[in-house]
C-alpha cells in the first residue's frame, strides 16, 4: 500500500461526497451496548491529537467510486462506515468547540451522508450547519439532561421523529460520549491538528475496488454481512493494539500480527473443517475455537498467579474450593470447543 492510498477523513472529504449506501448497516459505535469499545477508541484518538508525536492509521477503508452527471465524484463505502461516520462526527463537535464552522468547512461537512434512511441524511444535513453553543449545555436543569445530545434535541431544527432512526440514536449517544472525552480538553487547536496533512494524526488506508472490477453483486454480497462485530473481532483489534505497544521491534509487532490472520488460525481452520456439521459453518466456527483458545490460555495465566486455591462460588449450595489447576479445567469441561 502506498502513500497515495493513504489518507485523513477531511483529505478523503475534499476529494470526494461520502454517501453511506442503503444496503449499509445503521451506525453502531455509538449503541449503549458498544459503550466499552467507544471508549476506547475515543481515548486513542484523543491522545494521538494531541501528541503531535503520535499517530494512529484506522487500517482500510474500501469502496468503490461514482462520476456524478456534476463532475463531481462520490464515494460509496464497502467497509469503513463505522469510522468514517465517527470521524465525521469527531470533525463538526472540534469544529464547533473551537469556534471553526466556517462556511467552508461547513461546505465539506455536507459531503458526508447516509442513504440507508431519509431522516439519518437530514440528520447529518442538518447537523452540519447547525452552530451549536457548548456552553448551553450547562442551562439544562436537572443534570441527567446536561448532555449535548439533550441540547441538539432541543435545537428547533430537530424533529422527535429522527429518535426513532437507529442510526441518528447512536450518533447522538457518540457526540454525548465525545463531549465527555473531549470537552475538558484546554488545547484550542485540536481540530487543526486532525485536518493537518502534513504531519496526519489519525489515517487510514484507502482502497478503490473499482480498480479490481469487482460486481455491484459482489458488493451486495460483502455488504450482506452488515452485523454487529463478533466477540473475536472485537478480540482481535484490541489485540493487535496491544501488541503495537508491547515493547517489542517493529519486526516482531509485523510477525506476530500476521500470525493473527495465517499461522495461528490455520490450525483452528482445520479443526474446525472437522467439527462443524456444515461445511458453511466452519469459519464461524474456526473464530469460535480461536478465541476460546485465547480466553482459556489467558484464564490459565491468571489463575498461576492466583492463591493455591480457587474458590469457584456458583452459588452458595455448590460452592467448591479446586486445589488443582488441572482438576478445574477438567470438571468444568472449559476446553470444549
Amino acid at each position: 500500500m502506498t502513500n497515495q492510498n493513504k489518507y485523513i477523513f477531511w483529505e478523503l472529504l475534499d476529494k470526494y461526497s461520502i454517501e453511506i449506501p442503503i444496503i449499509q448497516r445503521d451506525y453502531a459505535q455509538g449503541r449503549k451496548d458498544e459503550s466499552r469499545i467507544r471508549e476506547g477508541f475515543l481515548k486513542s484518538l484523543l491522545e494521538v491529537i494531541k501528541d503531535e508525536s503520535k499517530s494512529i492509521n484506522l487500517d482500510f477503508v474500501y469502496g468503490k467510486i461514482i462520476d456524478e452527471k456534476n463532475s463531481e465524484k462520490k464515494l460509496i463505502p464497502l467497509d469503513g462506515q463505522q469510522r468514517l461516520t465517527t470521524l465525521f462526527l469527531l470533525h463538526w463537535y472540534l469544529a464547533i468547540k473551537e469556534n471553526k464552522l466556517c462556511k467552508e468547512n461547513i461546505e465539506r461537512l455536507q459531503k458526508f451522508t447516509y442513504e440507508t434512511r431519509i431522516s439519518s441524511k437530514e440528520f447529518c444535513n442538518a447537523l452540519s450547519t447547525s452552530e451549536i453553543k457548548l456552553a448551553d449545555i450547562e442551562k439544562f436543569e436537572k443534570p441527567e439532561n446536561q448532555r449535548l445530545s439533550k441540547l441538539i434535541e432541543d435545537q428547533n431544527w430537530f424533529f422527535k421523529s429522527w429518535k426513532k432512526d437507529p442510526t441518528v440514536q447512536s450518533m447522538l449517544n457518540m457526540l454525548d460520549a465525545i463531549h465527555e472525552k473531549f470537552n475538558t480538553v484546554t488545547d484550542g487547536n485540536l481540530f487543526d491538528k486532525l485536518i493537518c496533512k502534513n504531519n496526519s494524526s489519525i489515517t487510514f488506508d484507502f482502497l478503490n475496488l473499482e480498480e479490481f472490477n469487482l460486481t455491484d453483486e459482489l458488493y451486495i454480497k460483502m455488504n450482506a454481512r452488515g452485523k454487529p462485530l463478533t466477540k473475536f473481532e472485537n478480540f482481535k483489534a484490541e489485540f493487535e493494539s496491544y501488541i503495537e505497544t508491547a515493547g517489542d521491534n517493529n519486526h516482531v509487532v509485523t510477525q506476530n500480527k500476521a500470525k493473527l490472520d495465517n499461522g495461528w488460525l490455520d490450525r483452528f481452520w482445520k479443526l474446525s473443517q472437522i467439527e462443524a456439521a456444515d461445511i458453511n459453518e466452519a469459519p464461524k466456527l474456526a473464530d469460535e475455537m480461536f478465541y476460546n483458545f485465547f480466553y482459556n490460555m489467558t484464564f490459565n495465566l491468571l489463575l498461576e498467579k492466583q492463591d493455591k486455591y480457587i474458590k469457584i462460588n456458583k452459588d452458595k449450595e455448590n460452592e467448591k474450593d479446586y486445589s488443582v489447576i488441572k482438576d478445574f479445567i477438567k470438571e468444568n469441561n472449559i476446553f470444549s470447543f
